[in-house]
């Protein structure tokens, strides 16, 4: 077996460090990850900051800053900030991050701890080592150019290839002031230290996110092999379906697969999809776990409503384009389905639950059939796609923006709170908790 190289090293020795304080958090009962520790320290040195100003206090990259923030956000450990000029998206550490940093603070002090008692088996002081590294590749870089490997294509233009993003931002996305702004920031923007379609990418994808977190900037080929290299679930349901104890049917979404019914494909994925619902029949209550589910497509979050309402179609979402058309999803009343309009729902959802499943769990609870347990979502609405430039670079960009029919709500930016607060974890337990409760 060969030797590891330092990246593999260095990437499992983080992953090892952060997995074990994870685990530590968790034990505790706390929705707080190490990733957090930056962002809280330096809030409590300064009160409220801007991503900008985090980005720099705590050293990470601006876009790897605007993730965390937004994930804690979601978690409810941050909330919005005054800014003195009323133009600056500032945060504070929120309520349930004050309350609960006693414990916080005294997992801390455990986790330094457990460095120094690591320092002393190494004999060496490890921070130490890796902050004189790091100040060495301030110095230098660490691969000359010539070695990166990164360079655009022959005559690529820096300035071009940003003004074309520019471009397809106000061209598609689908705010058009928001679209104008996003590439009036885009154009404004300087990268003289930018030499490679990476680089520029990077960059770009920084200043779009504050805008859009779905908005992202990548050489197009990396586009390319992505799409060629995602594979469908291999019996293209998109789920599987359990029957737990106490009559409770577990339906696990890895997430929501193509069920269009005017593809072949599609008709035979639902086909699959219809016979593992036969297990609803019987069942007393169900429980969908979307826990970490990234989303899909429309066509099953319709396909799964329509097995929990009656026999008449009921309208699932509503998609608005850019242009102000509306596009209407409904369910299929397609009477093959197991119906049982009568059956007791429970969603799990997390920080990890986007896109379609969060439509699908809104859809549940505006239309009075479910019950979401865990965290609050991620709050990705907006379905889009990539368009590529002359240039080389792709840009992922919003063409849609959905919402609830019922209510006019949308869940981009915000994510769904749960009916049911809890560590994410638990979230099984505790809606079996309050199904047992309800019986």
């Amino acid at each position: 077996m060969t030797s590891p190289t330092l990246g593999t090293n260095l990437r499992r020795l983080v992953s090892s460090l952060d997995g074990a304080v994870d685990r530590a958090y968790e034990a505790d009962g706390l929705p707080f990850r190490a990733a957090f520790t930056p962002v809280t320290r330096a809030l409590l040195r300064h009160l409220s900051l801007s991503i900008g100003d985090l980005a720099r206090e705590t050293g990470m990259t601006r876009s790897a800053t605007s993730q965390t923030v937004a994930q804690m956000r979601r978690l409810e450990l941050l909330a919005p900030a005054a800014s003195p000029d009323g133009r600056e998206r500032r945060v504070r550490l929120g309520p349930l991050c004050l309350e609960l940093l006693p414990a916080i603070e005294r997992r801390w002090r455990h986790t330094a701890a457990a460095a120094r008692r690591l320092d002393l088996d190494l004999d060496t002081d490890l921070n130490a080592t890796v902050t004189a590294a790091l100040a060495v590749l301030e110095r230098r870089p660490f691969l000359p150019r010539e070695d990166t490997g990164t360079s655009g294509p022959a005559g690529f233009d820096i300035d071009a290839a940003v003004m074309e993003v520019a471009d397809l931002v106000e061209e598609h996305y689908v705010h058009p002031t928001e679209a104008r702004r996003a590439a009036t920031e885009l154009r404004a923007l300087s990268l003289p230290g930018a030499d490679s379609l990476g680089g520029v990418a990077v960059a770009l994808t920084e200043v779009l996110r504050p805008h859009d977190g779905h908005f992202r900037v990548l050489p197009t080929s990396e586009v390319r092999r992505r799409t060629r290299t995602s594979r469908p679930p291999k019996d293209g349901a998109g789920f599987t379906v359990t029957a737990g104890a106490d009559g409770v049917a577990v339906v696990d979404v890895a997430e929501f697969a193509d069920l269009d019914p005017d593809t072949e494909a599609g008709r035979g994925s639902a086909a699959t999809a219809r016979e593992r619902l036969r297990v609803l029949a019987d069942a007393d209550a169900v429980v969908f776990d979307l826990r970490g589910t990234p989303g899909g497509a429309p066509s099953m979050v319709e396909f799964l409503i329509d097995h929990l309402m009656p026999a008449t179609p009921v309208e699932v979402v509503a998609f608005r384009t850019r242009e102000g058309r509306v596009r209407r999803s409904w369910t299929p009343a397609d009477p093959d389905h197991t119906r049982r309009p009568d059956l007791p729902v429970y969603v799990l959802v997390d920080a990890g639950t986007a896109s379609a499943a969060e439509s699908f769990a809104l859809a549940l609870r505006t239309l009075g059939r479910a019950t979401l347990v865990g965290h609050r979502t991620a709050g990705a609405a907006n379905p889009g796609d990539y368009f590529a430039t002359a240039s080389g670079l792709s840009v992922f960009v919003s063409t849609g923006a959905p919402s609830d029919p019922r209510t006019g709500a949308t869940w981009e930016g915000t994510g769904l709170a749960p009916d049911l607060t809890c560590h994410a974890p638990l979230a099984m337990e505790h809606a079996l908790t309050a199904l047992r409760s309800h019986r």
